[in-house]
Parts: C-alpha cells; structure tokens; sequence
C-alpha cells in the first residue's frame, strides 16, 4: 500500500462529502454548524487537505441521511492507511534487524544499504540495545513533512478537542507521551520539516503546561512553558507562539504575578504580530486586559478590552490550534476585568451575559465564570446567592478534578468568612475538602 493508492479513496471520500451537502442544500458553515464543527474543518475535508476524526464523519452521515456511505468510505480509507502504517513499520524492522545483525558481527557501522538517511549522513548504531529503539525516533528515514501533516498533526488535533471530554488527569498521561513523540521527531528532523515540528512542540508543550497548572503542578508547568518557549524559536508560526506566552501570562496571574503576567502578556500580543487573525488578536488583548486589571492598571486594562473588542468584530475563524473565542467569551473576560477593578455590578451584567453565550461544553469555562459572578453577588451584598453560585462551580470543579479550581473556591470561601459570613464559609469549604478528599 502506497501514498499513491490512498489518494482515490481519499478523493472518494471528499467528493462524497461535498455532493451529500449539497444535496442537502447546506453550506460549509450550516453543516459545520449542525454537527458541532467549523467551517475550515469541512472546507479542508472537502479539498482533501486533511481527514477529520471519525466523530465528524459520524455526525456528518447522520446530518446529510447518507446511510452510512459516508462511514463506509472513511473506513475503507483509515483500514488502507493503516494497512500501509503497517507496511512501513514492518520495513522498518526488517532494516533495524538488519543493522542489528551486522552490529553483532563486529562492524562498527552500519552497512550504507541498510542506514543512510536522505542526507547522506550514516545512522549511529551504538549496539543491540540503541538500535532496538523506536525506528522513527532512533532509525530509518528522518520524519518526513507527509508523516507530519497525515500522522503527527491529526493526533495534535485529536488531544486539542479531548480538552472538554475528558479532565485533565486523565488527559496528561496521553499528552505528555505524544510531546515526547514530536520532540523526538524534531531532534531528528531535516531543514523541511523542521518548522512544522517545531510548531507541534510549541501547541503540544503549552498544552501540557496548562493541564499541569489544571493539576496544580505548578514546577511542571513552568517547565513546559519554557520548552515551548524554546520550540518558538524552531517553529515559524508566530500567532501560535503568541498563544501559548498568552497562556503562560494566565498562569503568572494566577499565582500572584501580576506584573510579570502582565510583561508576558504584552510580549505575546507583539510576538503574534499584527498579521495573526483577528481572533487570535482579539483574545490577546483580553487576556492582556484581565493580568493588567489584576495588577490595578485600570485604564489600560479598559482600552486593552476596547482593542480587543475591534479586532473581534473585524471577523474571521479562529486557526486550527485555537479554542473558540466569540463576544460570549469575551463578555467573561470583561466580567473578569471589571470584577478586579471594583466595579461588582458591571462585572455581574458581563458575567451574566457570558453564562447565558458559552455552551455546555464548556464547564471549567462557565464554573470559573460563576465563581467570578459569585465575588461579584458577594460584594453586592447577596451573600446567599454567592455562595449558591460557589457551591455549583465546587461541583463543577471536582468533577473534572480540576485542582486549581478547587484552589479558586478556597480563596472565595476566606472572602466569604471576611465579609461576615463563616458558617456559608466552612460550608464551602467543607464541600470542597469533601471532593478533593
């Protein structure tokens, strides 16, 4: 099985998709919309440009009533890819074997059939045991950029939309193996594939660090984002390297460090550049607003919420790696600022209208809303509503295991014992300690 075989098939299946929606009488963006989708997702599944997971092709069948044509033919195309993975690996051994086989018979290098890279440069074979390593990471071929675009960069994609499925806990383990992979790739990769590499570094690393904050693990955390902020340097991709500091500056603000969030923050709105996406802008200069409202740096925390505003409404998708980020989520974010600058009621109205516009899906999203609108019922006087509001986002919280969430309602509940209230206070907490226990 070769690359060459897989193209019918994935034409078949683009064709298939393309011809059902419109029969349909859907656009890109009316079927994206039906099945919980982008458009650029079912754009670049019709131009063949990439294979999305099987979930859309399972929500696409049942939308476009293609009983189950359209499954068929994403099956038969992810068997012959697996037939050919399959294929690939098997040569691979066969060569490794071969390697290994003349290493024990006392030469000091392999023969030139058996190990040179495209390159030219001979594979180091140190013994049994090297050579018995992983043929990507150690042996065969250097990573080629079709083995990143048709392997490597599904399986980024596919970790990046487990985010809302699964808690981080569980998440990590398998993010952290698959940042292992690409950086192992990256420090074999030739000058072609080399950038792309280096991009998979850069998301994987910063994904890993922001489960690890999730956990609470704040040693790992800083490390990670470091080695993103070393992949940044491979990778070409500015607006990414830009997100990632962007969450880096989050996580500084979280523990405290307001000002260096803040000097993060303004260096990952200049490391994007003007020429990343408006949305890509758009979240920046929120972030930006929420770490300079932290640090009391009201008026510039104002016109970071402005600037962020416009370039949101200048439209346009979020790329590929970036969450959604819609006037719903900014509407959080505004929340967030105005509840740091003393200003409860406003905070409220935002917060409000963010819990009415962020989906379900979202849950860490909507309990760290709730208990940014629980601060602001508190300050309003409407203790008892504040702590409903709390007690919800605990559930939330420990549900998803997520630790610093947890953290966020201990802070609330010593508020809640400041402002006169101890009882509502230790029994936060003891639902808190009740989960977490």
């Amino acid at each position: 099985m070769t690359v060459e075989d897989l193209v019918p098939l994935e034409q078949t299946l683009a064709d298939l998709l393309a011809a059902l929606r419109d029969q349909a009488g859907l656009t890109q963006d009316g079927l994206a919309k039906r099945i919980g989708y982008r458009r650029s997702t079912v754009g670049t599944a019709e131009r063949r440009q990439r294979v999305p997971s099987e979930h859309f092709w399972v929500g696409a069948d049942a939308v476009l009533r293609a009983d189950g044509r359209l499954l068929r033919a994403y099956a038969q195309l992810t068997q012959a890819r697996e037939q050919r993975r399959q294929a690939a690996l098997a040569e691979a051994r066969a060569a490794r074997e071969a390697r290994v086989a003349a290493w024990q018979k006392g030469h000091d290098k392999p023969s030139p059939e058996a190990g040179v890279e495209p390159a030219g440069r001979p594979l180091a074979v140190e013994g049994p045991a090297q050579a018995a390593m992983d043929p990507v990471v150690s042996g065969g071929p250097r990573p080629t950029l079709r083995l990143v675009e048709e392997d490597v960069d599904p399986l980024t994609r596919r970790y990046r939309s487990l985010y809302h499925r699964l808690p981080s806990a569980v998440l990590l383990p398998a993010v952290w193996g698959h940042l292992q992979l690409v950086d192992g790739l990256l420090a074999r990769a030739g000058d072609q594939t080399r950038r792309s590499l280096g991009s998979a570094v850069l998301e994987t690393a910063g994904f890993a660090a922001w489960l690890c904050g999730d956990l609470g693990d704040g040693v790992r955390m800083l490390r990670l984002y470091r080695t993103a902020q070393a992949a940044a340097e491979v990778s070409d991709d500015r607006a990414l390297a830009g997100y990632v500091r962007g969450f880096w500056a989050l996580a500084l603000a979280e523990r405290g460090e307001h000002l260096r969030g803040a000097g993060e923050a303004e260096i990952a709105e200049r490391q994007a550049g003007r020429s990343a996406a408006p949305v890509v802008l758009a979240w920046l200069a929120a972030l930006h607003a929420r770490v300079l409202a932290g640090a009391g740096r009201g008026p510039e925390a104002l016109a970071a919420l402005a600037r962020s505003e416009r370039a949101l409404n200048r439209g346009g998708e979020c790329p590929e790696w970036m969450f959604e980020f819609d006037h719903g989520r900014l509407a959080a974010y505004t929340g967030a600022c105005l509840l740091r600058l003393d200003r409860p009621v406003e905070a409220a109205a935002a917060l409000g209208d963010a819990l009415a516009a962020l989906p379900q899906t979202c849950a860490r999203r909507r309990a760290e809303a709730r208990l940014d609108l629980a601060h602001a019922r508190l300050r309003v006087g409407e203790a008892d509503e504040a702590a409903r509001l709390a007690g919800t986002a605990v559930e939330t919280f420990a549900g998803w295991n997520s630790v610093a969430g947890l953290r966020r309602v201990a802070t609330f509940a010593d508020t809640l014992a400041a402002a006169g209230h101890p009882v509502a206070a230790g029994s936060l907490r003891e639902q808190a300690l009740a989960h977490a226990g």
